[in-house]
């Protein structure tokens, strides 16, 4: 079986893209025993363009925030914000 080569800087534009960095990201959270991070987990894609993540993650019921320092075009349901990483336009 070929093992899919992992970029985290590579653009998330289909689902099996998604669904395997997803993946990977549960699984290396499981490897550090902290399996209670994903019981109700909030997920900030940073970074995140178009939305592709946030937006799968949403629809599964896991709360994710798409945030990107370039203006994109809506997404329906990848919950964008458009901010910078250095100056997140949050509270805490």
């Amino acid at each position: 079986m070929k093992t899919k080569q992992f970029y985290p800087l590579e653009h998330l534009t289909t689902s099996d893209d998604v669904q395997y960095v997803w993946k990977k990201i549960s699984s290396d959270i499981k490897k550090f025993s902290k399996e209670s991070i994903l019981q109700n987990p909030n997920v900030l894609d940073l970074g995140g363009g178009m939305g592709e993540f946030s937006k799968y993650l949403n629809q599964r019921g896991i709360k994710c925030a798409s945030l990107d320092i370039k203006d994109w075009p809506t997404n329906p349901g990848a919950n964008q914000i458009k901010g910078d990483a250095y100056q997140m336009p949050f509270a805490d």
